[in-house]
């Protein structure tokens, strides 16, 4: 739209004279404009690399798009396995009451510890409706996504993703390959394109026709060949386009500093919440939860120190399963590049 010819200007112009009926002579001229050739070669570069810059623009927002999605998908992984864990437990809530409503008729318990296993229930049936509110939102964020189309999907474990390890040769393929950066560096490289076409811009624009007067019964025809010389403006525009350059170029260096920094700080982060998890032992956690359980059931305990217990466990994996979903989306976060 911004290399090619002029539009072509037509002009009729008569003349009328007093001792003359009608017109006493015309002109008339068609003209077409168009810039020097070298200038029109200036500018199919620059636009060579605006298209390349738009290709990035473009991935760059898919790439965002796609982590957006990813992100939502492992929290739906953490919102299934939170909704498991409280069913199983209000299953076990359940079981008790049962138990418990026996010995009631055997007069082998109170009352107390009843009503303390119905609370149990009540509150643990609560916490399930909220996580499956929780869950829908989720969803319906995710088909937002896409389209608002529905999406089928197994949200129930994590991806089975190899550790990435911090280390130099990974943050170079990430800056060489992240779209943001990608799309800076060819809107610099556009700037630069721009400095050229300016330059070519201080050349003269020319303009050929056709032109032909009339002056009463006779008439000639001749070319009409022009050129208009930019002494004034083609100076300032190089100074301006040399200065958007310098801009860009300052810009993009700040932009790599910025995402060499975030990108170790969230490698960091990733190494630090691995460590994390690997502090909690999930063996010990599980043993526990079933002496704990084989304990209710023996009668060796009663049923407010089962859920004191129990809410203490239950604790644990809950914490735990906050730290693994955290150390997922690090993970998504650091192979963004590769979406």
């Amino acid at each position: 739209a911004t290399n090619s010819l002029g539009a072509t200007s037509i002009d009729y112009s008569p003349f009328y004279a007093k001792e003359v009926k009608g017109v006493a002579s015309s002109e008339f001229i068609v003209k077409q404009d168009f810039d020097f050739p070298t200038l029109y070669a200036a500018r199919s570069q620059a636009t060579k690399a605006s298209t390349k810059s738009k290709e990035w623009e473009y991935k760059s927002m898919r790439q965002e798009i796609l982590l957006n999605a990813l992100q939502l998908c492992l929290d739906l992984v953490h919102m299934n396995k939170q909704i498991t864990l409280m069913t199983e437990r209000y299953n076990a809530a359940l079981s008790l009451s049962a138990l418990y409503e026996k010995k009631m008729e055997q007069g082998a318990t109170t009352i107390l510890e009843m009503n303390r296993i119905k609370m149990e229930m009540m509150q643990t049936a609560a916490r399930i409706e909220q996580l499956k509110a929780e869950q829908k939102t989720l969803e319906h964020s995710l088909q937002a996504l896409n389209g608002d189309k529905p999406i089928e999907l197994d949200c129930t474990s994590y991806p089975q993703w190899s550790e990435f390890y911090a280390d130099t040769t990974f943050f170079a393929n990430y800056m060489a390959h992240d779209a943001t950066l990608k799309r800076m560096e060819t809107q610099t490289e556009v700037s630069k394109r721009h400095i050229a076409v300016s330059r070519q811009e201080k050349l003269p624009k020319l303009s050929v026709g056709y032109r032909r007067n009339t002056s009463m019964e006779n008439a000639s025809n001749g070319f009409l060949v022009g050129a208009a010389i930019p002494l004034f403006t083609g100076k300032q525009k190089i100074k301006e386009a040399k200065a958007r350059h310098e801009g860009m170029k300052l810009q993009l260096e700040d932009t790599q500093v910025q995402t060499l920094n975030e990108l170790k700080k969230i490698s960091y982060n990733a190494a630090s919440t691995k460590r994390t998890m690997n502090a909690y032992n999930l063996n010990v956690i599980i043993e526990a939860k079933n002496a704990l359980d084989k304990a209710i059931k023996n009668g060796s305990i009663t049923a407010v120190e089962y859920f004191r217990e129990s809410d203490n466990i239950n604790e644990n994996l809950s914490e735990y399963m906050k730290v693994e979903n955290k150390y997922y989306k690090l993970l998504a976060e650091m192979q963004k590049f590769t979406l």
